[in-house]
């Protein structure tokens, strides 16, 4: 026995082991990176076609906010790996099923963040991947988690490197280089034998894929959107499929299937790879795919690692002639060929940062974030005062201001040698191309050294403060600055002396501190009042890039910008408005440089510099370079291309996506390019007689001429006029013509074009303060646009609250220091002094009537008038007041009262009325910030961690987001801020977590919105509480006027009404809000003048003229009247959506459909009128639209859609359900009873259709095409139906379905949802319900048979199948008498009695049941016992009763003769007259006459009368 339980645990643990972790066979499905929220999202098969189960799985990630960029994995030891952010992770223990994932590891931190993909090399377990921005391919071991052992393996002539792809069994890579010349290669593993296999027709490759079996690749090109695919050496290349405007972001093959995602289209598809056909797709409804693989422990094959024996130190990699070691970067090879050695103290390419007596290293990637990877080398022998490097040669030159010499430092020895000296030397510079360093003497001379030749020359001499050299080494061309502050210029001059020319005046220039060319982008950087700026070499195209305060020196750096402040650098991608990366370096940092021996080649040697001097193409080639031409030109010695171009029988067209315009012979059908530069070429037009070529570009707007060959190519027409106005910022085409225009924040000049600084702050933002400091945050941070921040020290004051007036520019202040309230001019940066203060807190700008307002010790509320000079007390004695706002437009102060745990939220105004509590302690909570927000008109607050608010009454408390340490939350239109520490949270009023985060001052203590838009009189402005117009307000010149919706008129206090029709009316819901009103008689419409939100559904009450009306936002159904007015809550729906109202006027209650939330099924349910409790009737249905009612014959009609969509019938107590039409039933959205002729009609789709109430003579009465009916309505000989995607209402003749005129086209109209008719017709009730409620204590129910009586929901009926369980009862006993048989004894109802023989009554009045079930009256005193006087009045009653009988039955007989001498007499004497020919011309006056018929019935002389 115990021989077995082990066999069993063995066994148990064997299959665990392989379960958690070498994959579970079978373990097979699609992988799917999801971006909003982040998420793995699996598929549990690989899908073929459209019959595949798309079981799906989900797995999100901590973060909601990051990014899945790209996907590998390793089935056979559950491994995920995931490009996300900045680095890869290794997701262990992955399952396709679910996730058992408890370990997540950081595999590599560094990756540039951009789409460049990672793949797997399942043979040699290695990961690599592509750096875009740092334009590279690396590789580390996939299961080695130190972060410093990778290797790059590739970097030369990358310009973009994205796609990437393996076989490791071939040992093979495949990466795309996309740019100005997109191109595929192929190498293998360790990155050599680089071939170019693909390089004409491609835009851009973003993910590429391969068949090992096969030996083919297949990629996707997002700028030209295909699935192509070509051999291993790029023949045979074809286009699988074209699907215009989805740009797919990956693809994955497996088994002949391309799998492919799109981000933008949220979208799955898959395709054959062979005939392109689509095969299934899926779509997300807000997740964004963007990432893919398959995952699949079967199909990956068992292979040998021929790593596994080598021992290498660092990495191994499978490469063409075998397994090979590599060392990480950093570290060279040793003798052994395995272990790996320090190769110098720095790093192979990095930053350089000094200050005067130290070198500090950086390696690459601490520009992704990789921390930590610094070296330092202290040169306190010297002081350096300028520094350049030899990337090739591993040496650093410096300037040693001690000994006036430049120094030459080996960065592998760590010797320091002299090699010239200089005098007041500075700004020193390489050139890695002639080997020559140069620098600035005395700001007056630029001066060289040759390092191969020892010899000092003086280029310039002569120039006027001179600052800030760089030089384009390829070109041998120098750049300066020159000029005092204020007038600085940039100069353009040559090592050969040409002559120095400005290229950049004062205007543009502006006072920069740092100068850089960046061979990369062939443009000059600088910082000019804090921003990175370039331009071209030029002096051209001028750009601001990103604002770096307090910056010092830039550099541009392939895809990034870095800049130094202080003891740390910065560093951004160049796509990016904010710093994304700060590292810690040397302390007063003074100048940096960038050492990549990549960027110091000749352009002959690389493509990455300059296009390695090609005209065209581009392409790599062992140790060189090699230039190409595009389809159809031929290479020039020169390098250029051109081509022998067609003269005639062409045809000529235009290239968008490539930019290039293409020659097509007419005979040959030969394709080539013609030797024209172009953008975006996107229109085309060839003068035959002039043989010239005009073209547009869409990019640049112009339109140009050009010969064939590309010659004398010139501007022919602009087609933007603003082009000759050379605006500082921005021009528009106005009414009066072309204007310059300021950004924000500037105001134009004198000149009309160009803009100088309004103010150190902007026009817009958020102030924030600490106790010695105000930021201003410009507006757009709002939106993450960071680094638009100004700060202005305030060292001098202790600020204890703030307030601004946004109109006038200025900010008001506590001083604590001097107990003073101060007022600074934000313009020209004065402070004044305003009043005096006591202890002041929470100072408060009331903008209406230019009064400050703040509070005193806690005990008062102090107003100060701007306009006066007078400070007055508004209210004293308070108990611990703090946190005061206000409401301006009404004077209306509010602020928080009470001790911690029991403070309240109190109403005052400046006219001291009696504070009043409008929030208490209950629902307050324990607020630390409070503030009134104009453009929601509610009042906000923090209770803790939430963001509460209340409108100004107190009513309606919402909670909005959690804000953990918050110590300020602030509303600003559809955005909330808030303060943590030094940093604002801001987020859409829509989310319910933190979407940007801005740094701010230290230790914040509040916060202010700075908006002149904000402080606007109510009537000058739409933008403030709607202008204080009460419907539409219309902005106007210099104000604003009131306007009303359709049908309504304008009210003196600027509101809206309307005669509302009482009678003969269609009644509707709009899908923009309002509830309508149309006449039945003139079609004329109106919107009734009630406030809704989003009504559905309407039924209109005609007993009581009471409108309900459902409102899906609030999941509640309302009762109002027609003008509005007692608008109140009638039933609440929970989260359930309400489909349609319908109201049996036998009892009034509602019936309603529901869409049902979750798993409860959808139903019908009833509300009882009075009590509002609740009957379920019908549950479980599938989707139930509208509804109708027929209480005189006990039916209930309704409408079903989904899988079997039909219209249905029960009684109406949910009883008897029976199909009326099901058949071709797709959209059955309305349903209406015509009572008179017992018919039933409905809409479906296009289609108006009826049936006799059982469902037979079923017909199709009008059928419009493309209409989509919605509801319907009857009156009289008419249908009324709405059409979904048409406004308005159409009539037609429920005969013959022919249109009548009814109303005119109303455009403003939204969608009509919901619909009632009211003509004071006759209603239909039940007869039994309708009496006493059919004697039921809750629900009566019509049926077809009489009534069926019901509780509400999980209620039961008693035995006397009337009565309710809980329903009180009043006692049934009655001494002396008894209780009339239709009494009931509920609470509310009236009974009459009667005493027994003997016995009167003391009371003529009903008794009454009360709720506490109990009569109204002494049922012991109700009946006495008769005495002897009043037997005597007793009889003496009955006699007189007897003679008024008698009198009675004897005038009822003398008026029955009376009739009958009517009705025989007369008709005999008039037959007489007729035969006589005599007697009157018409009938007797005042003498009624009874018709008579030959088929007359006996009933018909009872009905019908003629006078």
């Amino acid at each position: 026995m115990m021989m077995f339980i082990r066999m069993v645990l063995v066994i148990g643990v064997i299959t665990l082991s392989g379960k958690l972790c070498f994959g579970s066979q079978g373990d097979k499905g699609l992988v799917i990176g999801l971006w909003n929220p982040v998420s793995f999202f699996t598929y549990t098969e690989v899908p073929e076609d459209t019959t595949s189960s798309f079981q799906s799985r989900s797995y999100y990630l901590p973060s909601p906010s990051a990014k899945i960029i790209s996907l590998a994995s390793d089935p056979k030891k559950a491994v995920v790996f995931a490009y996300i952010g900045h680095s890869i992770y290794m997701y262990d223990y992955f399952s396709i099923w679910q996730n058992r994932s408890k370990s997540i590891s950081l595999l590599y931190k560094g990756i540039s963040w951009t789409y460049g993909k990672i793949a797997f090399d399942y043979v040699s377990n290695n990961i690599y991947w592509c750096d875009p921005l740092l334009q590279w391919i690396a590789m580390k071991p996939a299961y080695n988690l130190n972060n410093t052992i990778y290797k790059v393996i590739l970097r030369k002539d990358l310009n973009f490197p994205e796609g990437l792809a393996l076989d490791p069994v071939d040992r093979l890579m495949f990466f795309s280089d996309n740019g100005p010349n997109s191109r595929i290669e192929k190498a293998f593993l360790d990155g050599q034998n680089r071939e170019v296999i693909v390089f004409v027709g491609l835009v851009r490759v973003i993910s590429l894929s391969v068949d090992v079996l096969n030996k083919k690749l297949y990629w996707t090109d997002t700028g030209k959107h295909t699935l192509e695919c070509s051999n291993y050496d790029g023949s045979s290349r074809r286009v699988i499929r074209l699907v215009n405007n989805n740009p797919w972001r990956d693809l994955i093959y497996y088994q002949k299937i391309l799998h492919v995602v799109s981000g933008r289209m949220k979208v799955l598809h898959g395709y054959d790879a062979v005939s392109g056909s689509w095969l299934y797709g899926r779509s997300f409804t807000t997740a964004e795919p963007y990432a893919i693989t398959v995952y699949d422990a079967e199909t990956v094959g068992t292979y040998n690692d021929p790593c596994s024996t080598m021992a290498c130190d660092h990495l191994c990699v499978n490469a063409k002639s075998g397994p090979r070691c590599l060392c990480a970067e950093g570290f060279q090879l040793a003798a052994d060929g395995k272990t790996c050695t320090d190769k110098s103290q720095f790093y192979e390419r990095g930053f350089i940062v000094h200050n005067l007596s130290t070198i500090a290293m950086h390696e690459v990637s601490s520009i992704n974030g990789q921390e930590g990877k610094q070296f330092l080398m202290k040169m306190s022998s010297f002081m350096i005062g300028g520094l350049a490097v030899d990337a090739n040669a591993d040496k650093i030159y410096f300037i040693d201001s001690k000994s006036d010499s430049i120094k030459e430092l080996n960065m592998m020895t760590g010797q320091v040698g002299t090699l010239t000296y200089v005098s007041s030397g500075s700004d020193l510079i390489f050139d890695g191309i002639s080997t020559l360093l140069g620098w600035i003497e005395g700001q007056t001379n630029i001066m060289s050294f040759s390092v191969n030749s020892d010899t000092t020359d003086t280029i310039y001499t002569n120039l006027q403060n001179v600052n800030l050299l760089t030089i384009d080494s390829h070109n041998g061309v120098l750049f300066w600055i020159s000029g005092i502050s204020g007038s600085k210029s940039l100069f353009r001059g040559t090592w050969t002396r040409e002559t120095p020319r400005t290229i950049m005046s004062t205007g543009s220039l502006g006072n920069p501190v740092s100068l850089q060319y960046d061979v990369t982008s062939q443009r000059i950087y600088w910082i000019a009042e804090s921003y990175i700026k370039s331009a071209m070499t030029n002096g051209l195209d001028i750009k601001s890039h990103i604002l770096a305060f307090g910056a010092t020196k830039a550099i541009a750096y392939k895809g990034f910008y870095g800049w130094i402040i202080g003891n740390k650098i910065h560093f951004t991608r160049q796509t990016s408005n904010t710093s994304e990366v700060v590292v810690d370096t040397v302390q007063n940092a003074i100048n940096t440089a960038v050492f990549d021996a990549s960027l110091q080649q000749i352009r002959q040697g690389t493509c990455q510099i300059l296009n390695g001097g090609c005209g065209e193409i581009c392409i790599p080639v062992a140790n060189a370079r090699r230039c190409e031409c595009d389809i159809g030109l031929q290479l020039q010695d020169d390098f250029t291309c051109d081509s022998n171009v067609l003269k005639e029988g062409f045809i000529v067209i235009a290239d968008y996506s490539h930019g290039r315009i293409l020659q097509i012979s007419l005979q040959t059908g030969l394709l080539l390019k013609l030797p024209i530069t172009v953008h975006n070429p996107s229109g085309i037009a060839f003068d035959r007689s002039t043989k010239t070529l005009f073209y547009s570009d869409i990019t640049s707007h112009l339109i140009m001429s050009t010969s064939l060959h590309g010659m004398g190519t010139t501007l022919f027409y602009r087609t933007d006029p603003c082009y000759t106005m050379a605006c500082g910022h921005l021009c528009v085409n106005a009414k009066s013509g072309l204007r310059c225009l300021c950004a924000e924040g500037f105001q134009l000049a004198v000149d009309g074009k160009n803009c100088t600084d309004k103010s150190p702050f902007y026009g817009k933002g958020f102030i924030v303060h600490n106790s010695s400091t105000i930021a201003m945050h410009e507006v757009s941070s709002i939106n993450g646009q960071d680094g638009k921040q100004f700060l202005m020290n305030m060292s001098s004051f202790m600020i204890g609250g703030l307030a601004v007036d946004a109109n006038a520019d200025k900010i008001y202040f506590i001083d604590v220091k001097s107990d003073l309230i101060k007022e600074l001019n934000m313009i020209t940066g004065q402070v004044g002094t305003l009043t005096y203060v006591l202890s002041g807190s929470d100072l408060i700008f009331d903008w209406m009537s230019t009064l400050l307002g703040w509070i005193e010790r806690q005990t008062n509320i102090m107003s100060f008038s701007l306009n006066s000079g007078i400070t007055d007390t508004i209210y004293r004695n308070l108990q611990h007041a703090n946190l005061m706002t206000i409401d301006s437009h009404n004077g209306i102060l509010f602020w928080i009262s009470g001790t911690s745990g029991k403070r309240s939220l109190v109403r005052g105004t400046w006219r001291r009325e009696t504070p009043r509590t409008i929030v208490s302690t209950g629902s307050l909570g324990n607020p630390v910030s409070l503030q009134y927000d104009v453009t929601s008109n509610r009042i906000y607050w923090l209770d803790g961690s939430l963001v509460k608010s209340s409108m100004t009454n107190g009513s309606d408390i919402k909670s909005h987001l959690i804000a953990v340490g918050a110590k300020k939350a602030i509303a600003y239109k559809g955005f909330f801020g808030w303060l943590n520490g030094d940093k604002i949270y801001f987020t859409s009023q829509t989310s319910t977590t933190s979407q940007i985060v801005v740094n701010t001052v230290q230790n914040a203590i509040n916060t202010a919105v700075f908006d002149a838009s904000l402080q606007q009189n109510r009537h000058g402005t739409c933008q403030i509480l709607n202008g204080g117009c009460e419907e539409i307000c219309i902005p106007v010149a210099y104000g604003r006027r009131c306007e009303c919706d359709i049908g309504l008129q304008l009210q003196d206090d600027y509101t809206c009404d309307s005669n509302v029709l009482t009678v003969g009316f269609i009644v509707i819901a709009d899908s923009y809000g309002r509830i309508l009103q149309i006449s039945l008689q003139t079609g004329s419409l109106l919107k009734l003048p009630i406030t809704v939100h989003r009504p559905s559904k309407i039924a209109f009450d005609r007993s009581t003229k009471t409108l309900f009306y459902s409102d899906n936002t609030t999941r509640t159904i309302l009762t109002t009247s027609l003008h509005g007015k007692g608008t109140t809550v009638f039933y609440r729906m929970g989260l359930d959506f309400h489909c349609e109202l319908a109201i049996d006027y036998s009892t009034g209650n509602l019936y309603y459909t529901a869409a049902a939330s979750g798993t409860g099924g959808n139903y019908i349910g009833s509300v009882h009128r009075n009590t509002s409790l609740h009957k379920t009737l019908l549950s479980t249905l599938e989707t139930p639209l509208v509804i109708v009612l027929y209480p005189s014959k006990g039916f209930l009609f309704w409408s079903e859609i989904g899988i079997a969509s039909a219209i249905r019938r029960a009684h109406m107590d949910g009883t008897s359900t029976t199909n009326i039409a099901t058949k071709d039933v797709t959209w059955p959205n309305g349903l209406a009873i015509d009572f008179k002729s017992n018919i039933l009609y409905w809409v479906d789709g296009d289609r108006v259709e009826f049936s006799n109430l059982d469902g037979g003579n079923h017909q199709v009465l009008s059928e419009k095409t493309d209409e989509r009916l919605h509801y319907i309505g009857i009156h009289g000989q008419y249908l009324y139906y709405s059409r979904w995607n048409s406004p308005g209402i159409t009539k037609i003749d429920k005969r013959n379905g022919s249109k009548v005129t009814f109303m005119s086209q109303h455009p403003e109209l939204g969608r009509l949802d919901g619909m009632d008719i009211y003509a004071d017709d006759t209603i239909d009730i039940s007869p039994i319900c309708s009496t006493k409620n059919g004697r039921c204590s809750t629900f009566c129910f019509p049926t077809p048979s009489g009534r069926t009586c019901g509780c509400q929901d999980n209620v039961h009926l008693q035995p006397d199948q009337l009565t309710c369980q809980g329903v009180i009862l009043c006692p049934s006993s009655l001494e002396n008498g008894v209780f009339s048989p239709d009494c009931l004894r509920r609470s509310g109802d009236s009974c009459s009695f009667s005493c027994a023989k003997g016995y009167a009554p003391s009371t003529k009045d009903e008794l009454l049941c009360t709720t506490e079930g109990v009569w109204n009256n002494d049922t012991t005193k109700l009946c006495s016992e008769i005495t002897p006087n009043q037997k005597k009045e007793t009889n003496t009653e009955n006699k007189t009763s007897l003679y008024v009988y008698a009198g009675a039955a004897v005038g009822c007989l003398l008026v029955i003769i009376i009739i009958l001498v009517v009705v025989i007499i007369l008709p005999k004497r008039r037959n007489n007259e007729r035969e006589n020919g005599g007697g009157s011309d018409g009938p007797l006056d005042n003498i009624f006459t009874l018709s008579v018929k030959n088929d007359s019935k006996p009933e018909d002389d009872y009905c019908t009368l003629s006078y």
